[in-house]
């Protein structure tokens, strides 16, 4: 498993989040389990999953977010619906952080779940 994997995990597992690996068509993917705390579907439990394009991480943060059962952002771009090995539907979305990444003065997973995912569930 590569130190991006074992890094994410750590930070997570620090923010209490239990967390489980596999393999998905966008790469190595470390899931747990998430609460959406806004938009339309606040208060729902849901799996996320992130994923790497590119290694590096903290300095390139994880780009993909796999989301099961899947919820669309109507955003566009690159996407992928598939099912797990236990037959669980997943969409996986290519929704890098951009700016508020490079923005941050320690890169972190609490501001990669606080602002990133909080800012992709706002609008939906």
């Amino acid at each position: 498993m590569s130190s991006d994997i074992e890094r994410v995990r750590s930070e997570l597992k620090s923010l209490s989040y239990e967390t489980t690996v596999r393999e998905a068509s966008q790469g190595t993917t470390v899931i747990f389990g998430y609460t959406i705390e806004v938009g339309s579907h606040a208060g729902e439990k849901v799996q996320v999953g992130i994923s790497f394009q590119e290694p590096g991480y903290p300095q390139y943060p994880p780009h993909w977010i796999h989301i099961s059962p899947p919820i669309d952002d109507q955003m566009g771009g690159s996407t992928n619906r598939y099912k797990d090995e236990k037959g669980d539907e997943w969409l996986a979305m290519s929704r890098p952080p951009g700016e508020m990444w490079d923005k941050l003065p320690t890169k972190h997973m609490r501001p990669y779940i606080e602002e990133h995912l909080r800012r992709l569930w706002k609008n939906v």
